[in-house]
């Protein structure tokens, strides 16, 4: 009897499991159409991979479905890739949360003496957006260097570091160039090295004009009068430190199963990573 209601129970979370995957596969099949920009999902459960598919075109132009292996920029999901890295130099004992602006960036305006580390990663530095700063004129793609360059030209933020929360991109642009002025390497080589390639994320780029390539890419599409117009890029999709990772959901896989290990950050780091911040 306790055998005959347990294969009761089992085949119960089955039926209930692929409900719930059905459900998922609904979500997205308005992305099946032909004439429409794609998507990939994974679903896991306890570290097995339970739903996996793609939907949609990667490239319209050209006619090319989105695959598993369909490479998209995550642009903010690029973020915590970011935060990690700051995190792996706090862990090699390179860096601490509590250093300041103007410790990395000796000609850093005075207003940088009170804005931490901890600041940039918990967005509550209070540093002016760097996209209101951008010319309507500017035609050049904006990159991390040049957000540096406008924030020597402010003289104040928008409220006390550590007092008020602010959602930030120019907070994470400053954090890669701290990686690299910390740890001596390009950002894109440091992720490469410390991330991407210990967690076989092989696909995974933090892609850079005319030196990184990014394979079987998706691009990105807007509405249009006729359709969709391409629209995958913009003045700022060049800033590497808050938006230009490239990966795909099989990658992305392997760096969510590696928050289970050390193999990238200790147990200590990423307790202080999950730890909320308290204004």
């Amino acid at each position: 009897m306790r055998i005959l209601s347990t294969i009761i129970f089992i085949i119960m979370l089955l039926v209930n499991l692929n409900a719930q995957i059905e459900n998922v596969d609904d979500l997205f099949s308005e992305f099946s159409n032909d004439e429409c920009p794609g998507t990939s999902v994974l679903v896991s459960i306890n570290g097995q991979i339970v739903f996996e598919k793609s939907y949609g075109f990667a490239n319209l132009e050209e006619k090319k479905r989105v695959e598993t292996k369909t490479n998209f920029r995550l642009a903010s999901v690029t973020k915590q890739f970011t935060a990690a890295s700051i995190l792996i130099l706090i862990q090699k004992e390179l860096l601490k949360l509590d250093t300041k602006l103007t410790d990395i960036f000796e000609e850093f305006p005075d207003y940088g003496k009170k804005i931490t580390i901890k600041n940039l990663l918990n967005h509550t530095s209070g540093l002016i957006d760097y996209e209101d700063l951008i010319p309507d004129t500017a035609t050049i793609q904006v990159k991390d260097a040049d957000v540096l360059l406008m924030m020597y030209q402010q003289s104040s933020t928008y409220f006390e570091p550590g007092n008020q929360f602010k959602y930030s991109n120019t907070g994470y642009a400053l954090l890669a160039l701290i990686v690299e002025r910390i740890s001596g390497q390009k950002f894109a080589q440091f992720l490469s090295e410390n991330i991407f390639q210990p967690l076989e994320m092989n696909s995974t780029v933090a892609h850079e004009e005319g030196i990184s390539i990014v394979e079987n890419r998706a691009y990105g599409y807007s509405r249009a009068d006729s359709g969709w117009a391409r629209k995958d890029q913009s003045i700022t999709s060049a800033v590497l430190g808050d938006g230009g990772i490239y990966s795909n959901v099989e990658d992305l896989f392997k760096w969510d199963q590696s928050h289970y290990t050390n193999k990238i950050l200790s147990d200590e780091i990423r307790n202080e990573a999950m730890t909320r911040a308290v204004l």
